[in-house]
């Protein structure tokens, strides 16, 4: 069950997500399990508060870290559609929505 205010903070997530448009994305780090912040400034669990990159920089990110993608081990980094983001955010909170009594 999602509380009103919960659902007011992932509205208020979704808008300045879209806020960002074009094509951007956010990195999802595996190694911190946490969301890069923005300008590589550290990491976040809060998806609300990671940053958004152009995809020629989150790539970059992603594959310059340590051991990139070059190994058979899953990435360290990975890149992560801001639209995709977005769609994910949107369909707990419509679930959530549809299963308050």
């Amino acid at each position: 069950m999602t509380s009103p205010s919960t659902t007011d903070s992932v509205a208020a997530l979704i808008a300045r997500l879209r806020e960002a448009g074009g094509d951007k994305y956010l990195v999802w780090s595996n190694e911190h399990r946490a969301w890069w912040r923005p300008d590589r400034m550290g990491y976040t669990p809060l998806v609300s508060e990671a940053g958004t990159y152009t995809r020629e920089q989150a790539i970059q990110i992603c594959v310059g870290a340590y051991n990139g993608w070059q190994s058979e081990c899953a990435p360290y980094e990975v890149p992560v559609r801001l639209s995709d983001a977005i769609e994910c955010c949107e369909r707990v909170t419509r679930t959530a929505t549809e299963q308050t009594p």
